[in-house]
C-alpha cells in the first residue's frame, strides 16, 4: 500500500490548473444568454451581446491572442490586402500599361508566397529567431511588407520598371501569408485546448476578416472615385505597420524555445517557470 507523505490521508488536493479551469467555466457561464429589459419586454441587445461575447473570448483565450487576431485578421488579411488588391489591376493598366492578361500572369507570380505556406511553417518551427518560432517571423515580414507598400506608394512606375511593382506585390503577399499562417497556428492550438468554444473562435476570426474587407471596400471607393491609386497604398501602410508593432512587442502568446545539447528544439524551462 502507498501512503501520502503529507497528512492528507490519501486525498489529493485539487491542482491549481483545475481551479483555474473551474473559475474560467464559471466566468464563461456568466457571459451567456444576457437579455435586456425594456417596458417589460426582454430582448437581446446586440451591443450588450457583443460586450459579453468579447468578454467570453478574453476569458477563454486571453486578451493578447484576441487582440493579435484583430491586428492580423482585421488589419492585414482584411483591410490591408483589400486595399492593395483593389488597386492592383487599375494601377497596372494606368502606370505600367499592362493588359488584363499580362496582369494575370504577374499576379500568379505575386501570389507565390501563398503556395509555399507549408514550407514557411516548417522553417519557422525548426528555426526559431531569438528563441521564438512565430513572433519575429511575423515582425520581419511585416517590416518588409511595410517597406514594399511605401516603395510602391512613392515610386513612379512605367512599363520599363514594372518588375519592381510585381516584386513589391510579392513582398506584400509574403507579409500577409506569413502573418496569417503563424497566427492561425496559434489560435488553432488554443482551440484544441478549448474545443467546446472553438466555434466562437472561428466566428471571431472570420468576423474580423469580413469587417476588414468592408472597411477596405469603403476606403477603396473613396480613392478609386478620383483614380488616386497611390492613395490606396498610403491607406494600406498603417495597417501593415501596426502588425509589426503588435508582433514585435510580443502580443502573440508564445513560449521561448532553445536548442538542447542534442540539437533538438525544446521549450526554455526558465521562460516556462517565469510564465507560471
Amino acid at each position: 500500500m502507498f501512503r501520502n507523505r503529507g497528512g492528507g490521508r490519501g486525498r489529493k488536493k485539487p491542482s491549481s490548473s483545475k481551479k483555474k479551469e473551474e473559475i474560467k467555466r464559471i466566468l464563461v457561464d456568466l457571459t451567456e444568454y444576457k437579455t435586456t429589459q425594456c417596458c417589460g419586454i426582454s430582448y437581446y441587445n446586440p451591443f450588450v451581446q457583443f460586450y459579453y461575447y468579447m468578454r467570453k473570448m478574453i476569458i477563454i483565450y486571453g486578451w493578447p491572442l484576441v487582440f493579435m487576431i484583430v491586428s492580423v485578421m482585421f488589419g492585414v488579411k482584411g483591410a490591408m490586402i483589400g486595399l492593395v488588391g483593389s488597386s492592383g489591376l487599375p494601377y497596372a493598366q494606368k502606370y505600367l500599361k499592362l493588359s488584363a492578361i499580362e496582369m494575370q500572369k504577374y499576379g500568379i507570380v505575386a501570389s507565390f508566397p501563398w503556395t509555399v505556406k507549408p514550407l514557411i511553417g516548417m522553417i519557422s518551427d525548426g528555426v526559431p529567431i531569438f528563441g521564438y518560432n512565430k513572433r519575429w517571423y511575423i515582425a520581419a515580414s511585416s517590416l518588409i511588407g511595410s517597406g514594399a507598400i511605401y516603395f510602391i506608394a512613392t515610386y513612379k512606375f512605367d512599363r520599363s520598371n514594372g518588375l519592381y511593382y510585381i516584386a513589391g506585390l510579392t513582398l506584400i503577399n509574403a507579409q500577409v501569408a506569413i502573418a496569417d499562417l503563424l497566427t492561425e497556428g496559434k489560435y488553432a492550438e488554443a482551440m484544441r485546448y478549448n474545443p467546446s468554444h472553438s466555434a466562437s473562435m472561428v466566428s471571431y476570426v472570420w468576423g474580423n476578416i469580413t469587417l476588414g474587407g468592408i472597411l477596405a471596400t469603403v476606403l477603396s471607393y473613396i480613392a478609386l472615385k478620383d483614380e488616386n491609386y497611390h492613395l490606396l497604398f498610403w491607406m494600406a501602410l498603417p495597417f501593415a505597420v501596426q502588425c509589426f508593432l503588435t508582433s514585435a512587442s510580443g502580443l502573440l502568446p508564445e513560449l521561448r524555445v532553445k536548442r538542447s545539447k542534442k540539437g533538438e528544439v525544446v521549450v526554455d524551462d526558465d521562460e516556462d517557470d517565469d510564465d507560471d
